[in-house]
């Protein structure tokens, strides 16, 4: 009799102790986890948004469509790529078994001291959960934490904390902007501390034009004498003088603004007034607004650039400080002339969808733009394709070719005005030594240019003779076109 009584005992003592840890780990209790094992029941993916909560403020990250906003504390870009790994990482986390003898958030174990740090987690399915972290054991170097469905207090690794302390500022976007190009904007303005700002926009030819802020007579040097005695770059919109960009200017502004690193982000505070007047913000030195097509404006201000051993510029990046190289700032400096279109060649081969170059009697080089440049791009393959001329071949095959066209097309693109001449109606180039450019566009628009040596002096030249435009530029571009030669042979 007694050894039943015995049984019936240890039997209830089983089924207690199994509600009991059953109790421990439901959802809504908190005994969950009292043995160690997964801090959460759910994953990263059902979290809306995560704040942050330190003794001197909370920051928010809140889900957005396809990205996430950072609010509060701290107001900032937010990199999803970054983020969605690290909530991953903590999620994901495990803790020790709990102290025996703590309650949930016990002082002494640092939860509320100043180096403290709690995470809430919301959920799609709109339960909260949460996750404290205090003080670092000193000998297993374990780091405190409370809540996650434990009732008392318990240790996780040191990996999980610091994927936790160094929130929110390890997600932040490192780079200055998210991904842009020109070609993702229609208009841009360039600030300039003590002068007018600089207003650019793609106009209806798909070109980038600038308004100068004192109109023509602003124009100085170069610039004034080129637009002086050409008419080709420069076009009057709804009563305003537009002078043509260099595009070349504006996609290194652009690049630079949003591939640039952040290289730090000051502590909150450190943008009070007095610190963002010794850091040249107040006023910015320099500021740039893109304004993305049908999408978000974009706005930057620098400051002065700081060199020590490297160069830093503080940014105030939609308002919140942080600091990037100084290689950012550069396209931003200099004069009004240094964003104006002052190449040789009133046309751009790049946009062109066929390219012949030729001397007087025979074809030196042809080509057209590949089908699916992209493709090409993504191949580091050249985006033109050979033409080749009737009664020749090709000396060293079409994508040796092909490499020479995307060559020669730079080089023209690139090439300097060295002096602007008055206009010759008839060729001011010696017979001897010339070449013909043509560039084809879509619409049936034709450009042509001639290059050689003047007449007169000898000196390198580009000649239109559409309107008889005549500038000096570098000899080596002749070199280049007399390397041509080699490109073809005769059937």
């Amino acid at each position: 009799m007694r050894q039943r009584v015995i049984q019936v005992l240890s039997v209830t003592v089983a089924v207690a102790l199994g509600a009991w840890l059953w109790m421990w780990s439901g959802d809504d209790d908190a005994g969950r986890g009292v043995q160690g094992g997964p801090l959460f029941e759910f994953t990263g993916d059902e979290v809306v948004s995560l704040e942050i909560r330190r003794p001197d403020g909370v920051s928010t990250l809140e889900r957005r469509g396809e990205g996430w906003t950072l609010t509060g504390l701290v107001t900032d870009l937010v990199d999803p790529e970054r983020l969605e790994p690290v909530l991953a990482q903590i999620v994901g986390g495990h803790g020790d078994p709990v102290i025996a003898g703590t309650e949930p958030d016990e002082r002494r174990y640092g939860f509320g001291g100043d180096d403290s740090l709690e995470l809430v987690f919301h959920l799609a399915d709109g339960q909260r959960r949460r996750l404290a972290l205090g003080d670092a054991n000193p000998v297993t170097e374990r780091v405190y934490a409370s809540g996650a469905g434990r009732s008392a207090v318990f240790a996780v690794g040191g990996g999980l904390y610091a994927a936790a302390a160094r929130l929110p500022d390890s997600v932040r976007l490192p780079r200055l902007l998210p991904e842009l190009s020109l070609a993702d904007l229609d208009s841009l303005h360039v600030a300039r501390r003590g002068d007018d700002a600089l207003p650019f926009a793609r106009l209806d030819d798909g070109r980038w034009w600038l308004r100068p802020p004192g109109g023509l007579e602003s124009l100085v040097g170069k610039a004034s004498l080129y637009h002086e005695r050409y008419q080709d770059r420069r076009r009057d919109d709804h009563g305003a003088a537009w002078v043509l960009a260099d595009v070349r200017r504006l996609r290194n502004l652009v690049f630079r603004a949003t591939d640039t690193d952040v290289v730090a982000f000051p502590v909150p505070g450190q943008d009070s007034p007095a610190a963002l007047a010794e850091a040249g913000l107040a006023p910015p030195y320099r500021g740039t607004v893109l304004f993305a097509r049908g999408a978000e404006t974009w706005r930057l201000d620098f400051g002065e650039e700081q060199v020590d051993e490297r160069s830093f510029v503080p940014v105030l990046r939609r308002g919140t400080l942080v600091v990037t190289r100084g290689e950012a700032l550069h396209p931003l400096e200099g004069p009004l002339s240094g964003f104006l279109d002052l190449g040789a060649l009133s046309f751009r081969t790049e946009d062109a969808d066929s390219l012949w170059i030729d001397e007087p009697n025979r074809p030196l080089l042809w080509g057209t733009k590949a089908a699916d440049q992209q493709a090409r791009r993504r191949e580091r393959q050249s985006v033109w394709d050979a033409v080749i001329p009737p009664g020749w071949n090709l000396t060293f095959g079409p994508e040796t070719t092909a490499n020479h066209l995307a060559d020669i097309q730079t080089h023209l693109d690139r090439l300097e005005c060295l002096e602007v001449m008055h206009p010759v109606m008839g060729s001011p180039l010696l017979p001897e030594q010339r070449w013909r450019v043509r560039a084809a566009y879509a619409g049936g628009r034709l450009a042509e240019v001639w290059l050689g040596r003047l007449a007169t002096d000898g000196r390198a030249a580009a000649w239109d003779p559409s309107d008889g435009k005549v500038v000096t530029v570098p000899e080596e571009i002749l070199l280049t076109l007399r390397n041509l030669r080699g490109d073809l042979r005769a059937e």
